[in-house]
């Protein structure tokens, strides 16, 4: 059987014509006829692969969630079928990834309460490939369903669409989206000082709240981005960083650029040109701009009714793909955006804080379902480190034309969550749990920002010790795992806790010639811990103690604050409360920690990028890769060869290392180690439990025992000056026996 596609003209509906569109007309333009190839295929034959998809469509999704239907071997699915439908079904949903058909064994539907998703195994790689989902066409056949598609104009977006959408936001779902994003607090109420006025065509000076729009697009050389939607949301004034931020004016620039976030939260609508390389691109499909082309193919299936590729799932791929997602600017004006519609892939779509809007969807079918954003993160009331560290991964792989501004791309973001995390900020790290976030791990591939070695020492460098100093995805778990001080409950699988204790004591400069500032956030959050080692401690204001029942039992961990030179499993010794704080009623903590709030007269987070401490140094060994593991993970040794721990290299510095020792056979070179912290865990054998990975080594600590260790950095100097090149773990009775010794460490 010929691949779909090779033979076009001969699977279409005998007879059947091109589809001739009528274009939409508007106030600009007179209607226009266009003709478009659509694909409608159709078929009076019966077929079993047919009526497994329309049976599979016709189910309740919300009975069985989780029901995956068999379609069948690819085999017997296209090549020994002589259907004229389902084979161009699976080419419109699979597209070019059915031309490696030949690596695809088997093919399998999932219903969801959005559409049946297609997706075919690849039994080499042992792998699924996912497609996009299809949906049903809206017809009297059917009764009313959760999703229905609808007829949409090949060349042009409907432009009333933008304005329905936003209405129904405001009288569904306006409460929701207002609430989620409530600026109640200094560092989420800055607003632009100038917009654009899109009915005058210039720039204005306010001083009042004026409602706008922002735009968030890929920075091409064009300084200005023009654009009907605004006018189509019914609204006047556009906010645009290209032409909005005085880029001469440093003292307003470094404002704008750190109140990023509130400027789009407190937008009423974001537009999102996610389909282009630059700025040039325009809006796609949008008259005024170009015209798209995406002809939309229908399927009938048995008894008339009518499928169609839902294209927004490949549009949300492709985007995943786009210049725009994946640059480093983009990202807070993303996360922070409350309603957002998107460009991408030619086509449109709406999203809220309570929903979702898709052109190829019938308007009363829409998606009626919250989005995640990072309104939750800082309109929570406490520090979630866990929640924190997974927006670092999101952010930390992007790319960015200028490798310095790392930082400046991420401050928006951390400058609003400085009203729930304690003392802000220091270069990317939370300052009140920074023993912890020192201990930053990367994660697959990443490399090294080329950074000329003196801006280290400058208060806009990247330092080496800050997680963005590398582009690429961060460990998450070298974070989360320490969040020792949340009751974890069963929506959050977190693995076994690691407590982290501070042994030094760091401070910050903004240069060699410049003050220390000491770092109090880590020093008061270890303090706290301590204080409350005794169930009996008077609480600090705000805090209430509260029983565990059998519930809270279940996610009790295995350490208890101040304790740290013992293991307490919860069935030796029971845990008898847990906290709660009058901000934030519904989470438990198993001890009280500080808490930020917009009413405190803080002092700002200190600034600089270079530490300073004293604490101790030892030369040890490393040699040979813990195997057990993908990660780039090698055993520290003594110099009598004694397996001491573990120390994790980035990505960009393995590769050296792996054709050393195949050249050699074995690889053993002397580092410098400086502790940084201690840490303690248990080891109980099961390597899906923690995220210590050197506990399941042979050498390493044995089963059932306590694991005591001492964080360390594996630094090189260079003028006096250490820098980073990778973080480990060293056992704490080996650490101790060794020649140590005490340093001023200074770290760029």
């Amino acid at each position: 059987m010929a691949m779909p596609g090779e033979h076009a003209t001969s699977r279409l509906e005998d007879g059947a014509e091109p589809v001739k569109l009528q274009g939409r007309e508007t106030e600009h333009e007179a209607p226009d006829a266009v003709t478009i190839s659509t694909r409608k295929a159709s078929s009076r034959l019966h077929c079993e692969i047919c009526e497994k998809i329309l049976a599979t469509l016709l189910l309740d999704p919300n009975n069985d969630p989780h029901q995956r239907t068999e379609i069948g071997l690819y085999t017997h699915v296209l090549d020994e079928s002589i259907c004229r439908i389902h084979p161009w079904l699976f080419q419109s949903v699979f597209g070019d990834q059915l031309k490696e058909g030949d690596t695809i064994h088997s093919f399998q539907m999932i219903p969801s309460t959005v559409a049946v998703v297609f997706r075919g195994f690849v039994r080499e790689k042992r792998k699924w490939i996912a497609a996009s989902g299809i949906i049903l066409m809206k017809s009297l056949l059917l009764s009313p369903r959760s999703f229905l598609g609808c007829s949409t104009d090949p060349r042009w977006i409907d432009s009333d669409l933008f304005r329905q959408w936003k209405q129904a936001c405001e009288q569904k779902c306006s409460a929701p989206c207002q609430s989620a994003y409530q600026a109640s607090t200094p560092s989420m109420s800055h607003r632009p000082t100038l917009l654009i006025d899109t009915f005058l065509s210039c720039l204005i000076r306010v001083d009042v709240d004026l409602p706008y729009v922002a735009l968030s697009y890929v920075w091409g050389n064009i300084l200005f981005f023009k654009t009907p939607v605004v006018r189509l949301l019914g609204e006047r004034f556009l906010w645009v960083d290209a032409l909005c931020i005085v880029q001469d004016d440093e003292v307003s620039k470094h404002n704008d650029i750190l109140n990023m976030g509130s400027i789009y939260t407190l937008a009423s609508a974001t537009i999102i040109a996610a389909q282009g390389t630059n700025a040039h691109c325009g809006l796609v499909g949008l008259r005024g701009s170009k015209p798209r082309t995406i002809p939309q193919d229908t399927f009938e299936l048995e008894d008339g009714y009518v499928v169609t590729q839902k294209r927004a799932d490949r549009s949300r791929q492709l985007q995943t793909q786009s210049t725009w997602s994946q640059r480093g600017w983009t990202f807070q004006e993303d996360v922070f955006s409350r309603r957002k519609i998107t460009f991408s892939n030619e086509t449109v779509s709406w999203s809220c804080a309570c929903s979702e809007f898709e052109e190829d969807i019938e308007e009363d079918c829409q998606s009626q379902r919250p989005r995640l954003s990072a309104a939750e993160l800082y309109s929570r009331g406490y520090p979630d480190l866990e929640m924190f560290s997974t927006y670092v991964c999101s952010y930390s792989d992007r790319h960015l034309s200028f490798q310095e501004d790392a930082l400046a791309a991420f401050s928006g973001f951390q400058s609003a969550l400085s009203q729930t995390f304690h003392g802000g900020f220091l270069c990317g790290l939370p300052i009140m749990f920074f023993d912890i976030a020192l201990c930053w791990q990367p994660m697959v591939t990443s490399t090294r920002r080329t950074l000329p070695r003196k801006s280290y020492l400058t208060e806009l460098g990247i330092p080496s010790w800050s997680w963005a100093s590398l582009q690429g995805v961060i460990d998450a778990e070298s974070w989360s795992s320490r969040c020792d001080y949340l009751l974890r409950d069963g929506s959050r699988s977190a693995k076994d806790d690691v407590l982290v204790f501070l042994t030094v004591n760091w401070h910050v400069s903004q240069g060699l010639q410049s003050g220390w500032v000491p770092l109090s956030g880590a020093k008061t959050m270890d303090t706290v811990r301590s204080q409350n080692a005794t169930f009996e401690s008077e609480l600090p204001v705000g805090w209430s103690r509260h029983a565990c029942g059998p519930s809270e039992a279940n996610y009790s961990f295995q350490f208890r604050p101040g304790w740290d030179h013992r293991y307490l499993s919860k069935d030796e010794v029971p845990i008898p409360y847990y906290y709660r704080h009058e901000s934030c009623p519904n989470v438990k903590f198993w001890y009280p920690i500080l808490l930020g709030s917009s009413k405190d007269n803080r002092a700002p987070p200190p600034r600089g990028s270079i530490l300073k401490c004293r604490t101790r140094r030892a030369k040890l060994s490393l040699r040979g890769k813990i195997s057990h593991t993908q990660i780039p993970l090698l055993s520290i040794r003594d110099q009598q060869g004694n397996w001491a721990g573990a120390l994790q290299l980035p990505n960009h510095s393995f590769p050296a290392w792996q054709r050393a020792e195949n050249e050699q056979g074995s690889v053993e070179e002397v580092c410098e180690l400086v502790e940084i912290s201690r840490g303690i865990t248990s080891s109980d054998g099961n390597p899906g439990r923690n995220s210590i990975w050197e506990l399941y080594h042979d050498e390493g600590p044995k089963e059932g025992t306590i694991h005591e260790f001492f964080n360390v950095l594996w630094a090189e100097w260079e003028n006096g000056i250490a820098y980073r090149k990778a973080c480990g773990r060293v056992e704490k009775l080996m650490w101790k026996s060794q020649d140590l010794e005490w340093i001023d460490l200074v770290l760029g």
